[in-house]
């Protein structure tokens, strides 16, 4: 739920936002997985007493979003006092799980104010609606994983598939798997070869080059694919040995050599040992 470039026609309590000369809204989240349940514990701290007020006289109220892009579960709860554990079913989340915070009117309300508005608002009143927003904590994210086991095997992000349009290798990232299509003959002999010692260099001159064309999409726009398994899995495996995608201090051929654990010099190793039971 990306409401960071929001722009309301009234006052709004956000970080980093000047609408409010002082106060605060804070959401922190903590969340557990046990067998088929999930457990969401939200703390929710709020810092402005005019919006207080509203909270204790009932006519506003804290609302915790809860958004999974993957499995299109979305849903809003109400938060009273600074915490809540919300219970949820493990298919209900997968990958991306976005949690926002917000103070929202529960009913008509006439003539706000508040003494921490900034001066531009030179002692104006407001009036809002029910539902609109009165204040909005920093959006928190949650990475979740089917299992380590499904991250560590490259193949449970890339695919590669046979093409009968395309006559040149093809890379497709718009699904939650990374598709590498090849011609007819190319796909043949792919498909021939991955199960022998030569593995090694198809993933040099195949699997390489279609992750290299990837991170490079990354690297243009990032959030075009933050949504997508692939990107959450291939993000946390390359976390997991120093790398990280929102820097690339690395070339993305670079990046790839090292996630594929230098399958350069295992394509050539391979190539070393064919030479040599040839020459005895």
């Amino acid at each position: 739920m990306k409401l960071k470039s929001n722009t309301y026609p009234y006052p709004v309590l956000r970080n980093n936002n000047d609408d409010y000369i002082q106060g605060n809204i804070e959401l922190a989240v903590e969340l557990t997985q046990v067998m088929n349940e999930t457990n969401l514990r939200v703390s929710f701290s709020l810092e402005e007493a005019a919006l207080e007020n509203l909270i204790d006289e009932n006519k506003a109220r804290k609302i915790v979003h809860i958004e999974c892009p993957q499995t299109l579960y979305r849903k809003a709860f109400i938060v009273n006092g600074t915490e809540k554990q919300i219970p949820l079913k493990k298919e209900e989340l997968r990958g991306r799980v976005e949690v926002t915070g917000f103070i929202i009117a529960v009913t008509e309300i006439a003539d706000f104010q508040s003494d921490n508005f900034n001066d531009l608002y030179g002692g104006l009143t407001f009036d809002f609606e029910r539902g609109n927003i009165l204040a909005e904590a920093a959006e928190y994210t949650i990475d979740l994983f089917e299992s380590e086991q499904s991250i560590e095997k490259l193949s449970s992000i890339i695919n590669v598939v046979l093409s009968y349009e395309n006559k040149l290798m093809t890379v497709d990232s718009s699904s939650d798997k990374i598709v590498i299509a090849l011609p007819k003959n190319q796909y043949e002999q792919y498909a021939t070869f991955s199960k022998t010692v030569f593995n090694n260099i198809l993933i040099s001159v195949v699997i390489v080059p279609g992750l290299v064309e990837v991170l490079n999409r990354i690297k243009i726009d990032r959030h075009a694919y933050e949504d997508t398994r692939w990107y959450i899995s291939l993000k946390h495996s390359l976390e997991s040995i120093g790398i990280d995608l929102n820097l690339f201090d690395e070339t993305p051929l670079e990046i790839a050599q090292k996630l594929l654990k230098d399958p350069i010099q295992g394509a050539i190793n391979v190539l070393k040992k064919v030479e040599e039971s040839g020459a005895d």
